[in-house]
C-alpha cells in the first residue's frame, strides 16, 4: 500500500511539473496516474480534469468523457461544467452546451466568460437573442473592456433592433480590439442596417468560446 501511495504521489508531482512546463509528457503521466489511482480519488479527479483540458480541442468527445467522471464527484464545481459546455459547443451539441454553461454561471455568477459563452451560443446557435441579452449584458458589466465581450453584446443588440446602441458598442469593440477584423465587419453590418440575421460572428458558434484555467490541484 505504501509503495502504491508513493507511486501515485510521485506521478502526481511529475504530472504537475509537466503541465506547468507545457511538456508533451503531461498526457502520458496523467494517463499513468489514472491507471493507478482509485476512481473518485483526488488524484483520479486531477488526472481526468487535466486530460479533459489537454484533449478538448483535438478530441472534445473524449474530453467530455473525462469530465463526466469528474462531475460525478464534483457537481458543484463550475469549471468542469464550463469545460463540458465548451466540449459540446465544439461538437455542435449547442443545447447541451447551453445547459452546461447555464449550470456553470449559476455556480459562479461573477465569471464573465460563462455569461458570454452562454449568451453567445443562445444568440448565434439557438437563434434566441432575447434570451441571450441578459447574459451578454452581465458579461459586459463584469468585463467592460474586453473587445470580444463587447462585440458579442453589440451583435445581440443589433439583432434586437437597437442599431444606435449596437453601433456604439461595435465601435467600442473595434477600439478595444483594433487587430480583430471581425469588429470592422460588425460595424459595417450594423451601419448597413443589420438586415441579414446573424450575418457575423456565426461561421462557427464555438469560435468565440473561451476556455478556463484549471490551476493547480
Amino acid at each position: 500500500m505504501g509503495r502504491g501511495a508513493s507511486t501515485i504521489e510521485e506521478l502526481w508531482e511529475q504530472a504537475e511539473e509537466a503541465l506547468e512546463a507545457s511538456s508533451k509528457r503531461a498526457e502520458g503521466l496523467l494517463t499513468q496516474l489514472l491507471s493507478v489511482a482509485d476512481e473518485g480519488s483526488e488524484a483520479s479527479l486531477f488526472a481526468h480534469r487535466h486530460l479533459a483540458e489537454l484533449r478538448l480541442e483535438d478530441n472534445p468527445w473524449k474530453a467530455a468523457l473525462h469530465l463526466r467522471r469528474v462531475l460525478r464527484h464534483c457537481a458543484e464545481d463550475d469549471i468542469p461544467h464550463a469545460l463540458m459546455g465548451l466540449c459540446h459547443a465544439l461538437l455542435g451539441n449547442y443545447r447541451v452546451a447551453v445547459r452546461s454553461y447555464r449550470e456553470a454561471s449559476s455556480i459562479a455568477p461573477q465569471t464573465p466568460w460563462y455569461h458570454h459563452n452562454l449568451g453567445h451560443l443562445m444568440d448565434v446557435a439557438l437563434d434566441d437573442p432575447s434570451g441571450a441579452y441578459p447574459h451578454l449584458r452581465r458579461a459586459y458589466e463584469l468585463e467592460p473592456e474586453h473587445d470580444e465581450i463587447i462585440g458579442s453584446l453589440a451583435h445581440c443588440v443589433a439583432r434586437l433592433g437597437d442599431l444606435d446602441e449596437a453601433l456604439k458598442l461595435a465601435e467600442l469593440a473595434q477600439e478595444q480590439g483594433p487587430c480583430n477584423p471581425d469588429h470592422r465587419g460588425l460595424v459595417d453590418w450594423i451601419e448597413a442596417g443589420a438586415i441579414d440575421t446573424c450575418l457575423l460572428y456565426t461561421s462557427d458558434a464555438a469560435d468565440d468560446m473561451q476556455c478556463v484555467d484549471l490551476g493547480g490541484r
